[in-house]
This record gives C-alpha cells, structure tokens and sequence, in this order.
C-alpha cells in the first residue's frame, strides 16, 4: 500500500522506465491539437485586436472563434480523453508485468471510445453544474471521478457504471485523491511557469511564446493518467486485498 508521496514518486519511475512509450502514446493526439488550438486561438485574438472599433471586423473575429476554434477546442478534448485512454491501458497492464506498444494502447482506446467520451461529457456537465453551487460540489465531482477513466479502461465498464465504480474507491479516501490531484496540478502548474518565462526570455513575439511555454507541460502530460492508475490499483489493494494474479486475469480479460 502506497502513500500520496509514493503514488506520485512511484508516476515519475514508471514514467523514466516508459518514456519513450508514455510520451509517444501523448504526444500523438496532444502535440498536433495543442499546436493547432494556440494557432487558430492566436488568430482570433488577433482579429479581434486588430478590429479596433469596426463592428463588422469584430464580428468576423467572433465569428472565426465560435466556427474555428470552437470545434478545435471540442477536438483537442476528445483526443486528449482518447489519449488518456491510451496511457492508462498501456499503464495498467505494465502493473502485472506485461508490456503493450502504442498502437494496441490505441487500439484499445478506439474500441473504449465512446465510453471515454461520455465519461468525460458526464464528469464535464458534473464539475461545471457544481461550480455554479459554491464550487465545492465541483471540487467534490472532480476528486471522486479520478478513476473513472481507469475503470472503463482496465474493467470494462460503461459509463455509469465507470463513474460508480470510481465514486466507491474515493469514497473515505478523498483526501489521499484530492493531495495526489493537488500534487500533480502544483507540478503542471510549475512547469507552465518556467515554460512561459523561458518563452518570454528567447522571443517576443507572442504566438511563439505561448507554443514554447507549453513545452515543460507536454513532456510531463502523462504523469496525471500514471499516477492516477497507481492510485487506483492503490485503492482497490486497501479496499479489495487485490492481488497481481487478480489484475492479470482482469486485463487478460478485456
């Protein structure tokens, strides 16, 4: 049984041992969608600045963002779950000693689609419908969802059921989830900083910048999906006595 230090400690061994899997398995849906959002985001800042007080011109800038970035923003959703998808699989089946590549991670993750997509739509409607109650009920929805996506992944489940089985493992453990998940959003939140005053010490101009400060947090992106498989196998072992036999006939299963 592992502690908040040893979750996260135990994402960044997993991940030197997997680089090169690990970042390949994210860097192929979020690298492309990244870029391709700061671009067309840049485009309609830029239109709209240049705009002035033309309400034709602002017009069209607006028009731009709600055709343009609007879907790419919606794209770069969908392919960054797809990806999660991808990481976690491939994660959880190297927790019994089995080793899968990048296109059977994939693989995976197509056949899972739509149970990853509407998962991440119900947690999405979750966390926004309980901002709006003082922010704790979103807070609330976000910590006990943490396993949602490892549950579709590594059990085969739907999407309730996921989210079911996700709320049961949190439940009486939420503060081991909310450090982890606090831990892990201090380091991205980190590394976006050095990311963003290095951007503005080698250039100035603004496009450019905004794409090198993503940088830092691209080559650590998958240390969230890491550790939140380590921290699901973690509770389901203090909750379930789980065993590797157990995990092995589970993945073999799926």
């Amino acid at each position: 049984m592992a502690g908040v230090e040893e979750v996260v400690d135990g994402a960044f061994v997993f991940y030197r041992r997997r680089f090169l899997a690990c970042f390949t398995a994210m860097a192929l849906v979020q690298v492309p969608v990244t870029i391709g959002l700061t671009v067309f985001l840049e485009t309609a800042l830029r239109k709209i600045r240049e705009a002035g007080l033309d309400t034709d011109l602002i017009s069209q800038g607006l028009t731009y963002a709600l055709v343009v970035v609007l879907p790419s923003a919606i794209l770069s959703l969908v392919a960054t779950q797809i990806g999660t998808g991808a990481i976690t699989y491939l994660v959880g089946k190297a927790c019994v000693g089995e080793t899968v590549g990048v296109v059977e991670s994939y693989r995976w993750a197509l056949r899972k689609a739509m149970p990853l997509l509407g998962t991440a739509a119900v947690v999405g409607f979750a966390c926004v419908f309980g901002f709006f109650f003082f922010v704790v009920p979103a807070i609330i929805a976000f910590l006990v969802s943490f396993a949602a996506v490892p549950a579709v992944m590594l059990e085969d489940r739907g999407v309730w059921d996921g989210i079911s089985r996700s709320y049961a493992l949190a439940a009486g453990s939420l503060g081991r989830v909310a450090a982890v998940r606090l831990v892990v959003a201090l380091l991205f939140g980190a590394c976006y900083a050095v990311g963003y005053s290095v951007a503005g010490s080698i250039t100035d101009r603004a496009d450019l910048a905004m794409h090198l400060a993503q940088v830092p947090t691209l080559i650590v992106g998958p240390v969230d999906a890491i550790s939140m498989v380590l921290l699901y196998y973690d509770l389901r072992v203090r909750r379930e006595g789980l065993d590797l036999e157990r995990m092995a006939s589970e993945l073999g299963a799926a």
